[in-house]
C-alpha cells in the first residue's frame, strides 16, 4: 500500500526532479544493475511458470536471456502486461531505450492504472535524453 503512494509522489515530483536532479552517470546506472544486488523485489505476476524463469534470468544479470523469454512469453499470449513490461526493463538495460520505451507503453496501454509501467516509461525517456 505503502509502495503504491510513494510511486505515486514520484510520478508526480518527477518532473521537477528531472530538472533538479541530473541524469545519473553510466557507471550508477551499472552498479544497480549488478547481479549481487540481490534477488529482485517479490511481485505480484500472472501465474506463469516462463514468467518466473524470466524474471529469474533478469534478476541474475542475464538481460538477453531474459528478453528471450519475455518474447517467448509474448509470442504466446500478446496481451501480458508484466511479460512487456519486464521486455522493457531488459531492453532498457541493455541500452535500447527507444525499444524499451514501445515495450513500457504496450505495458501500460494493457495495465493503464499500474504506475510501475509509467515509472519504466519515465525511465526509458531519461535514457532517451527526454
Amino acid at each position: 500500500m505503502w509502495a503504491r503512494r510513494l510511486d505515486r509522489l514520484v510520478l508526480r515530483l518527477s518532473p521537477l526532479l528531472r530538472r533538479l536532479l541530473p541524469r545519473p552517470a553510466d557507471s550508477a546506472l551499472q552498479a544497480l544493475a549488478r547481479p549481487d544486488r540481490g534477488p529482485a523485489p517479490e511481485v505480484v505476476l500472472p501465474d506463469l511458470p516462463d514468467i518466473e524463469r524470466a524474471r529469474q534470468a533478469f534478476a541474475t544479470g542475464a538481460y538477453g536471456e531474459a528478453l528471450f523469454l519475455f518474447g517467448e512469453i509474448l509470442a504466446v499470449d500478446a496481451e501480458n502486461p508484466w511479460a512487456w513490461h519486464g521486455r522493457g526493463d531488459a531492453l532498457q538495460l541493455l541500452g535500447h531505450h527507444a525499444a524499451a520505451l514501445e515495450a513500457y507503453e504496450r505495458a501500460r496501454a494493457l495495465q493503464p492504472k499500474e504506475p510501475l509501467h509509467e515509472a519504466g516509461r519515465q525511465n526509458a525517456l531519461r535514457g532517451l535524453g527526454g
